[in-house]
């Protein structure tokens, strides 16, 4: 039986908004549809926040880059640095220039967090105290590995927890303005291009975060991240076969620094 809080409506594109009952909280959330899936809160494609709060602009205070690469041997590789961003409203190009030379240091093994203000490994701790522009770089090439085809999908939030069904995670009103970059580190990585998503660390009133304490889970602000990424098939014909499949870390503000 699928638990009421998350029954969602008709799927359409011109499907309304859907409100939904958080049993934790005892308010009303929605869920925004569109095209063939939902949004759980606002798309991360959505520019910022739509309901206007104490938090008016994005000025990140880090950059968080996240290194994934899908190794010969079929294991996965997966690691996260911040480092401190100099301008209080960086351009694309300032975040590429200071995520290029962690994403190079990650892709070697010995990588120890060396120049990181943070460094994490398989989305352990995967947690923003603060605004964050994140960068996820998959460092494959497109004929193994790619970002989905379907623009849409590439970074999505759903109701569930990846690490743990029973864990509340909430509705985004957090991650917004992902867009698609060029990149090159350089050091024999391969993959060419990342994602940008800009953490806001906004509430569902356009607030803030606060009150969040690293130790104490029921004050964390935890969202479940879907990467949607395409593999390739074994069956090589004229035309590649591909299998949709999804990275599901959980993230968000559990306190900490940064």
């Amino acid at each position: 039986m699928i638990p009421d809080h998350l029954m969602r409506a008709a799927v359409g594109a011109n499907a309304p908004l859907a409100n939904v009952q958080n049993p934790n909280t005892g308010q009303t959330e929605y869920v925004r549809m569109f095209g063939p899936g939902h949004a759980f809160g606002q798309p991360a494609t959505d520019s910022e926040p739509e309901t206007d709060g104490n938090v008016t602009s994005f000025r990140p205070e880090y950059v968080c880059a996240v290194y994934i690469r899908f190794e010969p041997n079929g294991t996965l590789t997966v690691k996260q640095a911040h480092v401190a961003i100099a301008k209080p409203q960086p351009t694309d190009t300032d975040i590429v220039s200071a995520a290029e030379p962690l994403l190079n240091a990650m892709s070697k093994t010995g990588y120890a967090g060396n120049g990181a203000k943070k460094f994490k490994e398989n989305f352990e701790d995967f947690s923003f105290a603060s605004q964050h522009a994140v960068i996820i770089y998959l460092d494959n090439k497109d004929d193994t590995v790619r970002f989905s085809s379907k623009d849409s999908d590439i970074i999505r939030f759903t109701p569930i927890s990846g690490n743990d069904p029973k864990t509340r995670v909430r509705p985004n009103h957090a991650f917004f303005n992902r867009r698609a970059i060029a990149v090159a580190p350089g050091g024999g990585t391969v993959g060419k291009r990342a994602y940008l998503v800009d953490f806001w660390n906004t509430d569902e009133n356009g607030n803030a975060i606060t009150g969040v304490v690293e130790k104490d889970p029921a004050t964390h602000y935890i969202y479940a991240m879907n990467i949607h990424l395409e593999m390739a098939t074994s069956k090589r014909t004229a035309k590649l076969n591909w299998v949709p499949i999804i990275i599901d870390p959980d993230t968000g503000n559990m306190g900490g620094q940064p």
